[in-house]
């Protein structure tokens, strides 16, 4: 690693815009998905965006905040750095669902594992199913 990618390493981690978040919620789910990491094109597709050049702005962002590191000259070379590459809990939803369920998250104060708990036992209480309590 190069003296500018260490320090971009090492960078702080400070606040995001809530694109930003948005970004880098669609990079976790992806690489928890896929266990590789997303193109620009995916990240385009789960941001609901068509402009490369606004997934490089925020990648770019995430990268000099401290999130994520880049080896350049390299594609899908996106790696999460410090609590961004916290696991995931043992669940895989689809990119879509788990940045909607983060958003969530973040504003509720909710943690992720008990919004689905929750929802299941919603769901297959609606279905018929009685669901004993944990």
């Amino acid at each position: 690693m190069s003296a500018p990618q260490m320090h971009m390493a090492l960078a702080p981690q400070f606040g995001l815009t809530s694109r930003e978040r948005e970004c880098l919620d669609v990079i976790q789910a992806h690489i928890a998905r896929y266990r590789s990491s997303p193109s620009y094109d995916d990240i385009a597709v789960g941001l609901g965006v068509s402009s490369k050049s606004s997934i490089h702005r925020l990648v770019t962002g995430l990268e000099k905040r401290g999130h994520i590191v880049r080896q350049f000259g390299s594609k899908r070379s996106i790696a999460l750095v410090g609590a961004a590459a916290a696991p995931l809990p043992g669940y895989t939803l689809p990119p879509t669902v788990e940045v909607a369920l983060r958003a969530h998250c973040r504003k509720s104060g909710d943690d992720p594992a008990d919004v689905i708990v929750d929802a299941v036992a919603l769901f297959l209480d609606d279905a018929g199913e009685r669901v004993a309590s944990a």
